[in-house]
């Protein structure tokens, strides 16, 4: 009975909640020493974990369950968890992972002459091809096939997941316009079902192709379609929603008196079937559309009416996003006060609820918010206490992201020694939890600390040849470190991730006197940053072209790269880095025609 009351609560979008009851259902099925039970609840254990995020333990849980369903000879199950797996390694990015559970469940499924089975396996199979960097066609062409197969065993639901999966290669191939086609198949399929939940999945992939197309008025008339067979369904659930949709299309439209009055509809129907989990959700779009309006108080007393619906139903991660909502819309406004005010009543909710991972990361937000208005000391608490959370949890991947944020905080405050100590603890963690990205960013957030260790020792008045041995050292650890974070985000094609850490292995080139390899580092990492549409990323390359230009004898290039550097970064508003290219600038027009002797500089952040 829990686990059934918790697969309801899953369903209707109550992971954490879902969770608790799995948790008491796996104490009592340790107690009774059923296998059975046992790989039911690693099962349960696997779902609540995905859905929450948690991938690590989401993977622990379903080869547990696998492991027992093997001894249980249970096929079917077994086929199950595979692909559980299998999206699971997608959540992480995890092509190839993901594709070798995907395939086995499929190959599993066939043997067993399990047809539904086969469909969601080749669907599964499908969106492995996905997050694979060139694997849009072969997802299309799978995904043909479960629709197809979906089809012919009348399985509609089935063929709602393949048909999103098909829009999804569309829109990753670039042709919005089949994207579009198949979104709107995708709807009429839904439309039998009756299932407010699917439909509202089509709807906002239509919407949201019409909006990247800036095609607002066809939005409005596919909103004004759907709210018409809406009404003539007699479903008040669908009407509501629909007036969602509805006020969604109209605010593409700019037209927010309109969308406001559309999702203020949507709240009074809601409130007419007593929903309150919509009423709830509709104050949250109200809530939105206010702060466009930049009508802020009304926007918060949205937000509040949410929170107050949300714990009359018991729902605590409701509750928790309505909070995010008024913390976001504070800030927005520049209160970040206000902000840290909401932040910590949402600490708060997940505190009493029990909810420590939720907790954990909320304790981070607000070290966010804390640096803004009291400092790097007040900060660093918050931190501290978030990381003993994930200690006492064993999530090393997570005490690692705190770890690093402390190593931040340090370099912030000029802390060099305890931010090189925290970012090499966050490195050790990610190595021992075999987390690649969390290791790439802990190498990349070393390499920035030996900068900034460079550019201490440039301002005590070391020219580069005097620079102490250990700050050179450090540097050769940089380089070191950056080259191997280089070959991690290029295996996770994290591009972002790949360009960073460019950027910073130009600038320790340079540091070390290298300007040709200055230059190859900077020039790839520019064109990653473009590519990216990063500005300040870019600004930031050329900072780096200009230092390399320098080391080669260049002034001319030096000179039209700073100059560069300082126009961007005064066109974003980057005070810092446009002085630092001022500054340069201003040395190569001074020493124009002689050669510019190198040295270290401000470590960039």
């Amino acid at each position: 009975l829990l686990l059934a009351e918790a697969d309801v609560l899953l369903r209707k979008g109550c992971p954490r909640e879902a969770q608790r009851l799995t948790e008491k259902a796996q104490e009592w099925v340790k107690k009774q020493g059923s296998r059975r039970g046992q790989a039911v609840v690693a099962e349960a254990l696997a779902g609540t974990n995905l859905a929450l995020g948690h991938i690590s333990r989401s993977l622990k849980a379903a080869k547990e369950a696998l492991s027992l369903y093997q001894e249980l000879g249970d096929r079917r199950k077994l086929a199950l968890m595979l692909r559980m797996v299998a999206a699971a390694h997608m959540r992480a990015a995890q092509a190839k992972e993901a594709m070798d559970s995907a395939s086995e469940a499929h190959e599993l499924c066939l043997g067993m002459g399990d047809r539904k089975g086969e469909v969601a396996s080749l669907n599964a199979v499908a969106c492995a091809y996905l997050i694979r960097g060139d694997g849009a066609v072969d997802a299309l062409d799978t995904a043909r096939e479960a629709m197809k197969l979906a089809k012919e065993i009348a399985d509609a639901r089935q063929e709602v997941a393949a048909l999103n999966t098909i829009v999804n290669a569309h829109l990753n191939l670039g042709d919005s316009q089949e994207a579009l086609a198949t979104a709107n198949e995708m709807l009429n399929v839904c439309r039998p079902l009756e299932d407010v939940a699917l439909m509202s999945g089509a709807v906002e992939i239509i919407m949201g192709i019409y909006a990247q197309s800036c095609a607002g008025s066809k939005a409005l008339l596919k909103a004004n379609a759907q709210l018409r067979h809406a009404k003539s369904s007699g479903n008040a659930k669908l009407v509501a929603t629909a007036l969602q949709w509805m006020a969604t299309a109209q605010h593409l439209c700019n037209q927010p008196e309109d969308a406001l009055k559309s999702a203020t509809q949507a709240r009074e129907k809601m409130r007419e079937i007593q929903d309150k989990k919509g009423e709830a959700l509709a104050c949250n779009i109200i809530a939105t559309y206010f702060a466009d309006l930049q009508r802020l108080p009304e926007a918060l007393k949205a937000c509040e009416e949410s929170v107050t619906l949300q714990r009359e139903v018991g729902d605590t991660a409701g509750v928790a996003q309505a909070m995010q909502l008024m913390v976001d819309l504070s800030s927005q406004s520049g209160d970040d006060t206000k902000a840290l005010a909401a932040a910590w009543d949402q600490r708060r909710v997940f505190q009493e609820a029990g909810y420590k991972d939720e907790e954990a990361s909320a304790l981070l937000r607000i070290a966010d918010l804390t640096l803004k208005v009291k400092g790097v000391d007040a900060s660093l608490k918050p931190v501290k206490a978030a990381r003993a959370l994930y200690q006492e949890l064993g999530d090393k991947e997570q005490e690692a992201k705190a770890l690093l944020m402390s190593a931040n905080l340090y370099m912030e405050d000029q802390r060099l020694k305890l931010a090189l100590k925290a970012a090499k603890e966050a490195q050790d963690l990610c190595q021992s939890a075999d987390c690649t990205r969390g290791e790439a960013d802990a190498l990349v957030t070393v390499a920035r600390v030996h900068l900034a260790e460079c550019e201490k020792a440039a301002e005590a008045g070391n020219t580069a040849a005097a620079v102490p041995a250990a700050v050179q050292h450090g540097i050769r650890d940089a380089m070191s470190g950056l080259e191997v974070a280089r070959k991690y985000y290029e295996s996770l094609e994290d591009a972002e991730g790949l360009a960073s850490s460019l950027s910073h292995l130009s600038h320790c080139h340079w540091v070390a006197g290298d300007g040709g390899k200055a230059l190859q580092a900077a020039r790839d990492a520019l064109e990653l940053h473009e590519l990216l549409e990063n500005s300040q990323g870019v600004a930031a390359a050329q900072l780096n072209l200009a230092r390399a230009y320098v080391l080669l004898n260049d002034c001319e290039a030096a000179i039209s790269a700073a100059a560069d550097a300082a126009t961007l970064s005064a066109e974003i508003g980057d005070r810092s880095a446009c002085e630092e290219a001022k500054q340069l600038l201003d040395m190569l027009r001074a020493a124009r025609g002689r050669i510019v002797q190198p040295g270290p500089a401000r470590g960039k952040k």
